[in-house]
């Protein structure tokens, strides 16, 4: 959708007393609108905030912030926000597919993730979760489940798998969810290198509630979206030839700027 300015600290304070209002808040997670590792000061502030015990009180070990990879941040919430838990969107297993799904990773690579990953963790003593949507012949395959596993195995981490949520991506081009037999055999194999592994169940769907449904207008996404053309086969599916002819859109960029 486009960046269309940043919440401040009270800002972000001000949603958490809106919630209470209505049921009592256990767990905060900083997900699904934005790059909070971009609005670094602010989240660090409302965190603070949030977990004092003199304001609302609520545990760091139930606060999640999530990124897709800001590595100079990632580093530094070791130091900045102790306890609070980390959830990575990484969604491919190898920089060249995920830099044509995910925007962030053409200035920090993979690699350079990575090892920002295991200096946090090494820093905090913490696990780490990781976020993986399931899109269709794109990164769902035999062989894209076992470049995760190599990747991540040895590390203190959680997978969750998320099956694609449908949306319609610019010009008509849309991302399909695996079957669920193929997301089962993804899981199995993943986890056959030691790691924890889960399917994220997803709400909300039919009212297009859903992860990476929110603020889409499908009516007015075909004069929005971007696609990138021309795209090599190995790049659409971790290696296999499995991909959209028509080339991958970016995971970030489906919502496009809508009024």
């Amino acid at each position: 959708m486009g960046l269309k300015g940043n919440l401040t600290a009270g800002e972000i304070v001000e949603q958490l007393v809106h919630a209470l209002r209505v049921a009592a808040v256990r767990n905060v997670v900083f997900m699904g609108m934005g790059e909070p590792l971009s609005n670094y000061e602010a989240v660090v502030g409302a965190v603070q905030m949030m977990t004092d015990p003199r304001l609302f009180g609520l545990s760091r070990r139930h606060v999640t912030v999530s990124t897709v990879g800001v590595v100079p941040r990632i580093r530094e919430m070791a130091k900045d926000l102790p306890g609070v838990s980390l959830a990575l969107s990484l969604h491919a297993p190898d920089q060249e597919l995920r830099r044509t799904i995910v925007p962030s990773a053409r200035a920090y690579p993979l690699e350079r993730l990575m090892a920002a990953v295991g200096d946090y963790q090494a820093a905090s003593g913490q696990r780490v979760f990781v976020e993986y949507v399931m899109l269709a012949g794109v990164n769902d395959s035999e062989n894209c489940a076992h470049q995760l596993g190599r990747l991540l195995a040895g590390r203190d981490m959680h997978i969750n798998l998320i099956p694609w949520n449908p949306v319609l991506a610019g010009d008509g081009i849309i991302f399909s969810a695996p079957a669920p037999g193929s997301v089962d055999a993804f899981r199995s194999a993943v986890r056959a290198y030691g790691l924890s592994v889960t399917v994220r169940q997803e709400k909300g769907q039919d009212i297009s509630g859903a992860c990476g449904q929110l603020v889409i207008d499908t009516s007015q996404l075909a004069a929005q979206g971007r696609a990138l053309q021309g795209l090599p086969g190995r790049a659409r599916s971790c290696g296999g030839a499995n991909g959209s002819d028509g080339g991958v859109k970016d995971i970030e960029e489906l919502a496009a700027a809508v009024e």
